[in-house]
């Protein structure tokens, strides 16, 4: 047995292929799990809630109907359709909680908005038969709507609306800055907040207090300076919520909250400068625990739960490593991942399977496995609630996911294919199986005593848009996927008859950046030499191309302002004696 160890692997590949569009949505989950899957549950389902008798209520967005699922079986009918709802973008019905003494307490409470421009968090009493975790004879009386929050709600966007109860039975809202981002430091203002209240509507006494409140501040705020917390969950051992805030035209974030917190909403947008002239509450904002860049199939974080397993004879409780772990998605990306933390406090994002249509919120099954909710993205397909259970060996572990070395940055460009991992050689043999743009390539089989292998893997398409990802596997084990990487591939273009070039140079600034209006790029050459300066967008589109001549060795800077271009992120190719390297641009209006 090798001694652990970082062992470093390369792919080369020198052309890609397309799968057809259906062989995307196979859905993948590590070996030793089981989906199962609860279908019929109406259309747009937005949020789903566990009854304490393992009953479930599963709402839906711009139908405004209420379903349950008993003994796996949805009801073919609404339980009730809330009426006055607006069903435009990201209004609607959007959470559900179910009181924690239920059914000595026949409460479930809603998160709507109604056609009077508002949002509301309010009660409505349940019937039928309470006290039988077996029967679908439930019926929800919308006329005894109690409203314990009105919440204004001018804007299509950025509602949130997720409520879920802690375990001092006190409630919490996540509700959006409404489109109205400087709100979501005005602690006068619900807006950007998660919100903290007991059963009657009052503010928990407990809340936190704020360095500098006003006097008109509200009392019911928990945590402040997010823009649209549209999921969280909270930690049903410590407590600490887990938030997806979703981004403008950068950055997803995902924070951990055990209240007080700013996150920095709209000065900051994951960890750049947003509106520089945005004024701050106090806190001083704290930074998320992980961010990515968003993508065309990335915009929409999704804080599904934090995992932590039951203790039962016959549970089918994860793996040990799972302990605490944080599942998130994307709603438009289709994968299902995890955040763990390392021994030093920095947080990594692991894949745990693909194939999903629009994930939407999680939870902890009784059973300890967990549920998931789809809302069938995309829209053509319907939701469905997920149930993924572990069937291996009691006890067992998974492999650790190897770690993506090269490309080593989401959208970017890069004139090779070589794909660089490393992994713990705590095993005498790996096996692993690389993963591209969604197709599966032959097994490749590799012995961890060495340390430097090139594997060709041949494709199709010489230029492009591609991801990819790896897992390790052993004769008894396998590891999760690693989380998706996406980069652009291209190939140095021929120049014969040309004069010499240089044989070197370096990208060593660009100030600044993230910019409004101009970046100026600086770069060094170590010999006379042509110079190619090109921007593609995040779909791989060339939006401009400058010649830039012969330059002279040394330092020069050029000056890059987008014209008709939307704010977003921008990669630069510098090319330069047929070699290429890039500089992520970060353009905000």
């Amino acid at each position: 047995m090798n001694s652990p160890a970082k062992i470093c692997f390369y792919v080369s590949l020198a052309f890609a292929f397309v799968l057809p569009q259906d062989s995307l949505r196979a859905q993948t989950v590590p070996d030793g799990f089981e989906i199962t899957y609860i279908s019929d549950i109406g259309r747009d389902p937005t949020s789903f809630m566990l009854m304490p008798d393992e009953r479930i209520l599963v709402i839906s967005h711009q139908a405004g109907s209420i379903r349950a699922v008993v003994n796996g079986v949805a009801s073919s009918t609404p339980l009730v359709t809330i009426p006055n709802i607006v069903k435009t973008s990201e209004q609607g019905l959007l959470g559900i909680a179910v009181d924690p003494d239920f059914p000595d307490s026949n409460y479930i409470y809603l998160f709507h908005t109604q056609d009077d421009s508002t949002n509301r968090v309010s009660r409505v009493t349940v019937d039928g038969d309470l006290y039988d975790p077996h029967s679908s004879n439930l019926s929800i009386d919308y006329a005894t709507r109690r409203d314990l929050l009105v919440l204004p709600d001018s804007s299509r966007f950025h509602n949130g609306g997720t409520l879920r109860f802690g375990s001092d039975k006190t409630l919490y809202i996540s509700h959006g800055e409404d489109n109205r981002p400087r709100t979501a430091q005005r602690l006068d203002s619900p807006n950007g907040k998660i919100l903290r209240i007991n059963r009657d509507g009052t503010p928990a006494a407990d809340n936190p207090t704020f360095p500098d409140a006003p006097a008109e501040a509200r009392a019911d705020i928990f945590a402040f300076g997010l823009r649209n917390p549209y999921r969280f969950s909270i930690d049903p051992l410590t407590g600490d919520l887990f938030i997806g805030d979703v981004g403008a035209a950068l950055y997803e974030e995902f924070n951990i909250s055990s209240g007080g917190e700013n996150y920095g909403w709209p000065r900051f947008e994951g960890p750049v400068v947003n509106l520089a002239d945005a004024e701050l509450s106090e806190p001083e904002p704290m930074p998320g625990i992980f961010h990515y860049l968003q993508m065309p199939n990335a915009r929409a974080a999704m804080a599904l739960l934090t995992y932590r397993p039951k203790d039962g004879p016959e549970d089918v409780s994860f793996p040990e490593a799972f302990d605490g772990v944080h599942f998130h998605a994307d709603f438009f990306k289709g994968d299902l991942d995890y955040l763990r933390s390392d021994s030093g406090g920095s947080w990594e994002s692991v894949n745990f399977g693909s194939g999903f249509r629009g994930l939407v919120d999680g939870a902890i099954a009784p059973d300890g496995g967990i549920y998931l909710l789809e809302y069938g993205w995309p829209l053509s397909h319907d939701g469905r609630l997920i149930h993924i259970a572990y069937t291996g060996e009691p006890g067992g572990e998974l492999l650790p996911p190897p770690e993506l070395i090269y490309p080593d940055i989401d959208e970017t460009a890069y004139t090779d294919a070589q794909f660089v991992w490393s992994t713990a050689a705590d095993a005498e043999m790996y096996q692993f199986q690389v993963l591209t743009d969604s197709s599966e390539t032959e097994d490749v089989v590799l012995d961890t005593t060495v340390v430097d292998t090139l594997l060709n893997v041949i494709l199709l398409e010489p230029e492009g848009w591609y991801t990819w990802r790896v897992r390790a596997l052993s004769e008894t084990q396998s590891s999760p996927w690693t989380a998706a990487r996406r980069f652009y591939l291209m190939f140095p273009v021929s120049r014969e008859g040309e004069p010499e070039l240089a044989e070197a140079f370096v990208i060593t600034a660009a100030y600044p950046n993230p910019f409004s209006e101009s970046t100026r790029i600086q770069f060094e050459v170590d010999a006379p030499a042509e110079v190619r300066f090109t921007v593609f967008n995040v779909h791989g589109q060339r939006v401009d191309l400058q010649i830039l001549g012969t330059r002279r060795a040394g330092s020069h800077v050029i000056e890059w302002a987008p014209e008709g271009l939307s704010a977003g992120v921008y990669v630069g190719v510098f090319d330069v004696a047929g070699q290429r390297q890039r500089v992520v641009l970060f353009y905000s209006r």
